[in-house]
C-alpha cells in the first residue's frame, strides 16, 4: 500500500499517535510552527502555536512560505529564551524539513 492510497484521516491518526508516543504532553512542550504565503499580496506569514503562547506574524513582502517557516522557528526559540521556566523538554514540530 502506498501512502497516497491511505485515507487522510488514517494518516492524521497515525501522525498524532506517533507524536503522542515520542513526545508525551505531560513531559514535553510541543511547539507547532508553520509558514504561509498569501497569493493575493505576496506577503509571507509565520504561525507559532504552543500552550504557553501563540503568534501569527508577518515575515514581510516579497518572501516565500520558507521565509515564513524560518521566521516562525526563530520567533518560537526567542519566546522560549524569554520563558526560562519553559525550558524543560521542548519539541519543535515543523512542517518544512528544509527550514530545519
Amino acid at each position: 500500500m502506498k501512502i497516497n492510497d491511505t485515507p487522510t484521516t488514517a494518516l492524521q491518526q497515525l501522525a498524532l499517535a506517533t507524536v503522542n508516543e515520542r513526545y508525551p504532553p505531560e513531559e514535553y512542550l510541543r511547539i507547532y510552527t508553520d509558514g504561509s504565503l498569501s497569493k493575493t499580496d505576496g506577503k509571507a506569514g509565520a504561525g507559532i502555536h504552543p500552550k504557553l503562547f501563540s503568534y501569527y506574524i508577518s515575515a514581510g513582502s516579497n518572501r516565500t512560505s520558507f521565509d515564513g517557516e524560518t521566521t516562525a522557528i526563530t520567533k518560537a526559540l526567542h519566546q522560549l529564551i524569554l520563558r526560562p521556566t519553559a525550558l524543560k523538554k521542548n519539541v519543535l514540530l515543523v512542517f518544512s524539513k528544509a527550514a530545519i
